[in-house]
């Protein structure tokens, strides 16, 4: 619970294992209810005695734990201004979740630029964006969730700088380092982008191998850099190997590292026993699909959604995917090509791969929510931006596009 972490906050930066919420969680949950959990208790609310601790979700254990205080950091600072402002503590998250995809929607606009598309497209791919179904769920309510359509933008906008050579290797690093700290589901957009250089090693060292041969020498050529035009560079093969390794490295060092801090922090009472489905093949095979058609679904399955989310989540999942499809098929820039490949590779196999992981970690299999490849969102909407031809007349479309979704997205709560 999300809430009562940020309530402790900073006084109690690291929420502990068998951690209960505390009295201010319980009363705001009596109020205000909780998410696909729990109604508001009227009645409860007017009072100062709050229920039994076996009648909340998760029987009153926060389960925060998992998460490193980044997210809670973050936010926590966030939301000062707006309590300063007058907000109860409350409302000054939520405003804090819309900050983060205020910054997700400038991060998505100044990669459009970078990638030499007019202004109107920027504003179009940011109104899309807040206009999305996870949008709506991760920034109405507090939720971990904001912050990975915040950090899949700003990776993708890197990655991009990084082909230009405004970005070193390092910080490119760092950064997917910082992604996964976050939230562990950011290894979506990661995994995305290592694949990507890693094709795009092959790609170049198979085109230096041709041309070493029509030359008829044995001296490498072209060890150094190349120029693409329009800003872009295409570096060697041996750097785009150190920066793909570099990246999973980053997913290893920051899993690992926080496992292990977790496990160093003392327990504050007995560890709730999760639950779940026994694994088999065809439960595995089918988290490889799970993400294609839900991926603008958000934190809800589509059959609980009213009409108006289930048509932006339809529309918005087809436009994506099709837009993915486009830059593997039509002659694009290296990146944009590489790019495609990363996010139909990540798409397709980390679904397994991290229930795998739970099931060998924590020794239970569950359908993954479609909310967890939510990292991958902004760069799917670089491609639809990409693929339009680039005239005014398409930028006005897209742009319309945009501000309908947005004002639609105004009945997803209905």
């Amino acid at each position: 619970m999300y809430v009562d972490a940020l309530l402790k906050f900073p006084q109690h930066p690291v929420i502990q294992r068998g951690e209960l919420i505390n009295d201010q969680t319980r009363h705001l949950i009596d109020c205000h209810g909780m998410m696909f959990s729990r109604a508001p208790e009227l009645e409860r609310c007017a009072g100062t005695q709050t229920a039994p601790l076996e009648s909340y979700p998760r029987g009153s254990f926060s389960g925060v734990d998992i998460y490193t205080p980044i997210y809670v950091a973050v936010t926590w600072i966030a939301s000062r201004p707006f309590v300063l402002a007058g907000l109860d503590t409350l409302s000054a998250l939520r405003m804090a979740g819309a900050a983060w995809l205020a910054a997700a929607a400038i991060l998505l606009y100044f990669t459009t630029r970078r990638l030499g598309l007019d202004r109107m497209r920027g504003v179009a791919v940011g109104a899309l964006l807040i206009g999305s179904v996870p949008a709506w769920w991760s920034a109405t309510f507090v939720s971990t969730d904001a912050a990975l359509l915040t950090v899949g933008a700003g990776l993708v906008l890197a990655a991009i700088a990084w082909w230009q050579r405004a970005v070193p290797s390092w910080l490119l690093c760092v950064l997917g380092l910082l992604a996964v700290w976050i939230k562990f589901q950011a290894v979506f957009i990661v995994g995305a982008l290592a694949v990507a250089l890693i094709w795009s090693a092959g790609a170049e060292w198979l085109r230096r191998r041709g041309m070493t041969r029509r030359m008829g020498v044995h001296a490498r050529i072209g060890s150094h850099t190349r120029l693409l035009g329009d800003g872009f560079t295409e570096p060697t093969p041996r750097r785009y190997l150190w920066t793909a390794a570099g990246m999973a490295g980053a997913v290893l060092v920051a899993q690992g590292s926080w496992l292990l801090i977790r496990a160093l922090v003392p327990a504050a009472g007995p560890t709730p026993v999760s639950t779940g489905d026994v694994p088999t093949t065809g439960a595995l095979l089918s988290e490889s699909g799970r993400f294609v058609w839900d991926l603008m679904a958000g934190s809800v399955p589509m059959e609980n959604m009213n009409p108006v989310s289930q048509v932006l989540a339809c529309t918005g999942s087809l436009l994506l995917v099709v837009a993915a499809l486009v830059q593997l098929i039509i002659p694009a820039r290296r990146p944009l090509r590489a790019l495609a490949i990363g996010f139909w590779v990540a798409i397709l196999t980390l679904g397994p791969l991290i229930a795998l992981s739970n099931i060998l970690v924590e020794g239970y299999y569950f359908a993954l929510p479609s909310r967890y490849a939510m990292a991958l969102v902004p760069l799917g909407l670089v491609f639809v931006a990409a693929i339009l031809p680039r005239s005014r007349f398409f930028g006005a479309i897209l742009l319309l596009g945009g501000a309908t979704a947005a004002a639609l997205s105004l009945g997803i709560g209905q």
